[in-house]
This record gives structure tokens, sequence and C-alpha cells, in this order.
């Protein structure tokens, strides 16, 4: 008996993040077995008034501070990270990521909303999201500019280019505004082919670019 068929001609499903797809979509990292013990869960803190999302650049602190009651029931010191967005490279800590953020919630009002964490009060902390620290090894997809797009799929090996940081869009950008962040540029998708957070903050745009990094 012989077999009709190439066993090695095998094929999978586009968007399944194997090695042999393609496509990115903000704020979720690429799977790897022992990178994944390192995901962390943490809160948005009390002073974080505005939602977060994955593919958010933050801050990681301690919850020194909070006041008593819910949703902390009196006891602070069990929480052991609350997050902020960073406005820095000297205070970038970490990348939030959606992966295993089961308590994020979704906007009604909007037609395609994205999960969010939502804002602290002032004095309690706000929702629940899962990040990544610098160092982790993590790869993380990221909103990037077409311009960042371009420049690496022009070539060159991994950690070959400065990035920066857009702290107020929270984006790559690959031209000098500040200290350049210490990540490696592992893949990038373009147009078409990423999903990214638009400008709002609210929904998903589906028309733009999107950076692995390696944190």
């Amino acid at each position: 008996m012989s077999l009709t068929y190439n066993p090695a001609k095998v094929t999978v499903a586009n968007n399944t993040f194997y090695d042999t797809s393609d496509g990115g979509v903000q704020g979720f990292y690429k799977a790897n077995p022992t990178i994944r013990q390192l995901l962390r869960a943490g809160l948005v803190a009390p002073a974080q008034e505005t939602a977060i999302w994955g593919g958010c650049g933050i801050t990681i602190s301690l919850p020194g501070g909070i006041a008593a009651g819910p949703p902390n029931t009196g006891a602070a010191g069990t929480l052991d990270a609350l997050l902020t967005l960073a406005s820095s490279e000297a205070n970038l800590d970490g990348f939030t990521v959606w992966d295993q953020a089961l308590a994020t919630v979704l906007n009604p009002s909007v037609a395609d909303p994205i999960p969010l964490a939502g804002g602290g009060d002032g004095t309690n902390p706000g929702g629940a999201i899962s990040f990544f620290p610098l160092g982790s090894g993590a790869e993380i997809w990221v909103q990037c500019t077409q311009a960042v797009a371009t420049a690496l799929r022009s070539g060159g090996g991994w950690g070959a280019q400065s990035v920066y940081w857009d702290y107020t869009n929270q984006l790559l950008l690959n031209a000098a505004g500040g200290t350049a962040i210490a990540v490696d540029v592992t893949g990038v998708s373009v147009n078409g082919n990423a999903m990214v957070v638009n400008t709002a903050g609210t929904g998903w745009n589906y028309s733009g670019y999107a950076a692995l990094i390696k944190i």
C-alpha cells in the first residue's frame, strides 16, 4: 500500500498566530509556554481616572495609600500591582495585554467596542487587566505608525532600529521623541492585516499598523 498525499505539505488557518500565519491584534502577546508563566494581573490605580486597554505602556506601583472598604475590603496589602499609564521612558515598567484579563468591560454605546479596564475614582482602584513587566521577554503586539511599519519592513535584524513610545497616543514611533525604549521589534503587521485601537480608545481600527515588540 502507498500513500498518495505529501505529509510535509501542511497549511494552517490564517490569523491563528502560528509562525506561518500573518496578522496582528494590538494588546495580545505571542503564545509562548515559558513566557506565559510571567503574565501578571493588576488593577488600574485610583489616580488613573481614565481607562486602560491592551497594548498600553504602564507604570507599575505598590498599593500603598489605598482607602479601606469596597472593593478592597480593608485589605489593601493583598493587592500587588497598581497600574497607571507611563508618562516617560523613566517610568515605563511594562505593557498591558488582554490575555486572561477576564474583568474588562465593553462600552454598550460604541458600535465596535474594545475591552476596557475602567479608571479609578481618585480613591479606589478601577478595573483589572493583565500585563508583562519589562525584561520578561514577552512579545506583544502594539500599535505603530505607518512610518514605523515601512521602516521595519525594509529589513534589518532584531533590535537594529531604535524605537520610541508615544505616551499620549499609546503607539510606537521611529522618530526621536526622547529616550529610545529598550525593546526589540520582532515582527510587523501592515494595513489590512492589523487590528489596533482607534485614537479615541473606544473601538477598533482595521486600517492601522502593528509591531511585535519583545520587552
